[in-house]
This record gives C-alpha cells, structure tokens and sequence, in this order.
C-alpha cells in the first residue's frame, strides 16, 4: 500500500527528495520494531531510492487537572499515512 508523509523530520532537513506529501512504499522496518532503541540513528547503505525515516517524537504538557501535579503525553510515531482517498465517486 503507498504511504504517504506528512511531516518531514528535522533529522532529514537536507534530504531535498523528502517532503510532505511525497508518496512512498514502505519496504521494512530496521532494526525490527520490538528492538528498536529510544533513539534511532539514520543508517546508511540502504538501497537506491530507499531513503530511512526516524520516528518522530512530540512531548505536550497539559493543563492543570484537578488531583494531579503535573500532566504530560509523549507521542512516539512515523509521519506517515496510508496514501489512499476515498471520494463521493467511488463510494
């Protein structure tokens, strides 16, 4: 199924060939995901035309909520979606 990214990592600023919107496959994950570190370095070698995407990770603190002294979300994600459209037409 292609996918499709819709956030480019600040890891891959200098890739020109990575942006939002741009449709890919994905091919493998590496290492594995049940081995995967906190952090995960981009690794090189990969084939032509196969470009590695680090997960992004966001942080938000949230307001005050009673009982609890301090509240936050970490999110943990690739910034990709499946690239598909469902429209009035083929519905």
């Amino acid at each position: 199924m292609p996918v499709m990214v819709t956030h480019k990592h600040p890891g891959l600023l200098g890739a020109g060939m990575i942006a939002n919107g741009v449709i890919g496959a994905v091919v493998g994950t590496y290492p594995p995901p049940d081995g995967l570190p906190e952090t995960v370095p981009l690794v090189g070698g990969f084939p032509e035309g196969v470009i590695g995407l680090p997960p992004l990770k966001a942080s938000i603190k949230l307001g005050k909520i009673p009982n609890w002294s301090q509240s936050s979300v970490t999110v943990t994600q690739f910034a990709l979606i499946p690239a598909f459209a469902c429209t009035t037409e083929k519905l």
